[in-house]
């Protein structure tokens, strides 16, 4: 399942992909014949125990930096609905000394905000604040419940969202708030949340529907214009991912991450812009070439 996932995303020209959930050592196994890059990390709930705390600490001891660097690992305590603050506080321990991050999900609907508050008087972020989990790298899955009012105390700290706007509009409920994110200085990456509820791994499909989806909840055209919707797409995403200075833009001293991307189909014609094809034209079919890490992962539309 994980090589064919893989396979899907280095046809679509993602080389690198923050994944969290289960049998992670099969997933980095996978990432390693792929050549592609993985930020994985096994998720855990508050019921499995502390036990599962250390083990899924041993699998990030086992997988860092493995496959030449390009596997890395994180801490990934599921939620905070299904991990009690005890539980949160022992996964932050745990990644403190393993000198990692956590990748969770919280405030994925304003349903659960609303939840917590009523239950304990405290937002998701919060309690997240209060348990120490942003005291390390932390990557929130979805945050379409986050309030504006817990945006300031957000971006004190090392937070990136995943945001996969198809899924949000698949289940029918609220999207991230990305302008308002943004505009208190907190990143957003782009995500797909995974076939079960995307059907897809298409990360221009979500790069579009996030663009259109925000200037809509905005009831704004000009919200989320060409540049930043790409730069959201590349840069951006690589601060959630954890290597700004080493993804997301072809700069000197990068790693050798990049795609090449054909613009010659009809469904790009009459090409006025290049970008705004980029965004609002491409199909992930258009990827011609993926290369990760300086090895040739697809060329011409062909597997390698």
């Amino acid at each position: 399942g994980m090589q064919l996932g893989l396979a899907e995303m280095i046809r679509a020209g993602v080389t690198s992909v923050a994944d969290h959930y289960f049998f992670m050592d099969e997933a980095a196994k996978a990432v390693e014949k792929a050549g592609s890059r993985a930020l994985l990390g096994w998720a855990i709930f508050g019921n499995n125990g502390l036990e599962m705390v250390e083990r899924t600490g041993q699998f990030v001891r086992d997988w860092q930096g493995a496959a030449n660097g390009r596997i890395r690992t994180i801490m990934a305590p599921h939620s905070t609905y299904l991990c009690d603050d005890d539980y949160l506080r022992a996964c932050v321990k745990k990644a403190k000394e393993l000198q990692v991050g956590i990748h969770l999900h919280a405030a994925e609907n304003l349903k659960q905000t609303r939840s917590s508050l009523e239950k304990r008087g405290q937002t998701p972020m919060q309690v997240l604040e209060q348990t120490g989990v942003f005291d390390v790298p932390t990557i929130v899955a979805h945050g379409c419940g986050v309030p504006e009012d817990d945006m300031p105390m957000i971006a004190k700290y090392d937070v990136g969202f995943a945001h996969a706007p198809k899924t949000y509009m698949k289940l029918g409920h609220e999207t991230t708030p990305v302008v308002q994110m943004r505009q208190h200085g907190i990143p957003v990456g782009l995500a797909t949340d995974g076939a079960v509820s995307n059907n897809t791994l298409d990360i221009f499909e979500s790069m579009r529907l996030m663009a259109m989806n925000q200037k809509q909840v905005n009831s704004s055209p000009t919200l989320l214009p060409i540049p930043e919707a790409l730069y959201i797409a590349t840069r951006e995403s690589a601060k959630v991912y954890g290597q700004p200075d080493e993804l997301g833009a072809l700069d000197p001293g990068n790693l050798a991450d990049l795609i090449l991307v054909n613009l010659n189909g009809m469904h790009h014609q009459p090409l006025h812009s290049m970008t705004a094809s980029l965004v609002y034209n491409v199909r992930a079919s258009d990827v011609q070439t993926t290369i990760c890490d300086g090895k040739v992962l697809m060329h011409d539309g062909k597997l390698l």
